[in-house]
């Protein structure tokens, strides 16, 4: 395991064992990231969030849509998850054109529009 992954499980361990030092733990990780100087904080901190994520058993799904989802779609969506325990993070892309994505750890579920020509554009080619 490399260098950077013990650091990242030791701040997700800290985390969950003294949640109410988390600012102080983090504050110490960016003086330690800082003095390496060549890692980025923001991807860092994702990787710690998964990571504790994962040890509290809570399964992260990311939705990605065209345009911003409306209050009503964001229910149909976690009525699709179906996980009491989920978080839930929404984004955009327009290159989507259209429809969603819902991605977690090992699985995607493609509804975009930009998905289904790209389907056509295969099944046309094949024949």
């Amino acid at each position: 395991m490399t260098r950077n992954k013990l650091l990242i499980q030791a701040v997700a361990e800290l985390i969950i064992e003294k949640p109410d030092n988390t600012d102080q733990t983090l504050q110490g990780l960016k003086k330690i990231l800082a003095r390496r100087g060549r890692i980025r904080f923001p991807n860092v901190l994702e990787k710690i969030i998964e990571v504790v994520a994962e040890r509290l058993g809570i399964n992260q799904y990311r939705v990605t849509s065209a345009q911003p989802l409306r209050d009503t779609d964001k229910e149909c969506i976690l009525g699709i998850i179906d996980d009491a325990k989920s978080d839930v993070s929404y984004y955009c892309n327009e290159r989507l054109l259209g429809g969603a994505t819902i991605k977690t750890k090992d699985k995607v579920l493609d509804l975009s529009i930009k998905n289904k020509i790209e389907k056509i554009k295969r099944a046309i080619v094949v024949n």
